[in-house]
């Protein structure tokens, strides 16, 4: 197996891609049996168009990333436009990629992708040993509960929501033949080596909770009887006093460290139960005081105000890659799903995001985006649906 990447900032034409896909190529020595395409929002029809005419039959998957992506060789598009495609060769694989639009049913659409994608990896039937997805930012709880369905939960996610720079819809996805910025796009691996996976973040709980009192899908309306907002903002000693009757009532930034959490389960360390978290990140104030969100929430469920600095955000991305490698394995690469709040809270200091990460890879192709929400497998196995979180997918070669 070998995996290789390639990025670049300022693309100025269709031409710059396929000059790019060019040269992973020349990395790989051949061309590779799956292509993952990261971008930033303002290229995606272009990267979609310019590997359809170059890629020949090669699977391929992409979504589009919040101020840049990464690879093992640094940043690109921060400031502009950039892209990063990761090339697998695995000649003992199987893979196959496929997009499908939600139009009224993401669960309709996440399971003929996966179906699609299966079929065309030459393997329908089979649970794949990780499958890769990226989704339109609202339905991803739908999509999982697909997934889990036509799997039994026993195939592993590593994803992210598609992403733009400032939350307008100029997100899209690719896989395939098939492009578009509502549904989600699907890669079914069956890797010749071992596929490992994590799925954490950088947040502790602070000892605040309260239980959800009336909520609507993604807008929490009331914790223990009163408005949500309003026990947030005590919970964060005003944080949010700024969003309260105003019309710009966007709180992104100012939840970025202290996030809401649920608990989603307990593994036994050293004989003692350790609880583990979903993250959910609010995003504006309603006019009747509640908050919106970026995940589903659930009447009864109890919700923690979690915590986290710049220092543990560009930590844990390191942590969760090494707490995704196995003992004794030697990684080759993989992915990494960094979520795009965490992202814009580091900013300047993103770079040694990247540092971090490669010091537990030692150097090995990786390739990242920055996601409005992520995709992942549990400690407990689960898959689910969390923000400001880090997930990860790595092929392993076993002694």
């Amino acid at each position: 197996m070998k995996l290789a990447t390639v990025g670049q900032s300022d693309l100025n034409s269709p031409e710059d891609v396929t000059a790019l896909y060019q040269t992973l190529v020349d990395r790989l020595g051949s061309e590779p049996d799956l292509a993952v395409a990261y971008f930033t929002a303002d290229l995606g029809k272009q990267t979609f168009d310019a590997l359809s005419g170059v890629r020949g039959e090669v699977p391929v998957i992409g979504t589009s990333s919040c101020q840049g992506v990464m690879t093992e060789e640094g940043l690109f598009g921060c400031d502009g436009n950039g892209l990063a495609i990761m090339g697998v060769s695995d000649g003992d694989g199987n893979f196959g990629t496929a997009f499908v639009s939600f139009d009224t049913d993401p669960a309709a659409a996440a399971t003929e992708a996966l179906m699609t994608a299966m079929e065309r990896a030459g393997r329908p039937g089979e649970l794949p040993d990780m499958i890769l997805t990226h989704s339109s930012p609202g339905s991803e709880e739908l999509v999982i509960e697909a997934i889990n369905k036509l799997t039994g939960g026993h195939a592993p996610i590593v994803g992210g929501s598609a992403a733009d720079n400032d939350i307008t819809g100029g997100w899209s996805m690719f896989a395939d033949d098939n492009f578009g910025s509502d549904g989600v796009a699907l890669a079914a691996l069956y890797s010749g080596e071992r596929m490992s996976t994590a799925f954490q973040s950088g947040y502790e709980p602070s000892g605040k909770s309260a239980k959800v009192t009336a909520c609507d899908g993604r807008i929490l309306e009331e914790l223990d009887g009163r408005p949500a907002a309003v026990v947030y903002n005590e919970w964060t000693e005003g944080a949010i006093d700024a969003a309260f009757g105003d019309a710009d009532n966007n709180v992104l930034g100012d939840t970025t460290m202290r996030p809401l959490g649920r608990q989603a389960g307990t593994i036994d360390l050293h004989g003692s139960s350790v609880p583990y978290y979903t993250l959910i990140h609010p995003e504006r104030v309603t006019d009747d005081k509640g908050l919106t969100l970026f995940a589903d929430v659930e009447e009864g469920q109890t919700l923690l105000m979690m915590e986290g600095t710049t220092s543990s955000l560009i930590r844990r991305a390191g942590d969760v890659v090494m707490t995704a490698r196995t003992d004794g394995a030697e990684s080759h690469g993989g992915f990494v799903v960094y979520c795009a709040g965490c992202r814009l809270a580091v900013d300047g200091e993103l770079a040694n995001v990247v540092d971090r990460i490669n010091e537990t890879l030692s150097g090995k192709p990786f390739i990242g985006c920055f996601t409005f929400g992520e995709q992942g497998c549990l400690l407990g196995g689960e898959n689910k649906h969390g923000n400001l979180m880090i997930s990860v997918g790595l092929f392993e070669q076993m002694p």
